[in-house]
């Protein structure tokens, strides 16, 4: 499920290696959307990383 927000467009799931150690992955289409998130809300958001 895909999430609008004024900051961005994101997904939140949990990949199956995430539910081991509690962690969810936060996806967005763009790179800008994920630090937007970061800098205002969520400062210990892991590394960002791309895939094409």
């Amino acid at each position: 499920m895909w999430l609008i927000t004024p900051i961005g467009f994101f997904s939140i799931v949990r990949k199956p290696d995430g539910q081991r150690v509690g962690t969810l992955t936060v996806r967005a289409r763009v790179r800008g959307d994920l630090e937007a998130l970061r800098g205002l809300y969520l400062p210990g958001l892991g590394s960002i990383g791309e895939s094409h």
